[in-house]
């Protein structure tokens, strides 16, 4: 549509939601939330907690945040063609 490409570009190590638009693998079994303060020898109920805050934050984004992205890009490009920005 606008046949922009896309560069990344981040002066940290980036975060999960940008690890899912680039392919990058980021099991949650032993890479801690970016917000935690879990260590990287987590036990078993660290991991369960670090799980379930990630599918927590990717719920969040899909049915909260992207939505309301995509309607900012509509109103401000004035158009309904535009395809989501969601990567599912």
């Amino acid at each position: 549509m606008l046949d922009i490409p896309v560069i990344k570009m981040c002066s940290f190590g980036g975060t999960k939601w940008m690890d899912e638009w680039v392919g990058n693998p980021s099991p949650y079994a032993y890479l801690p939330h970016i917000f935690s303060d879990y260590g990287y020898r987590m036990n078993f109920w660290q991991r369960t907690l670090n799980t379930l805050s990630e599918i927590y934050m990717k719920l969040g984004r899909i049915f909260y945040v992207i939505p309301q992205h995509d309607a900012i890009l509509r109103k401000y490009f004035n158009s309904n063609n535009i395809p989501t920005i969601s990567i599912l």
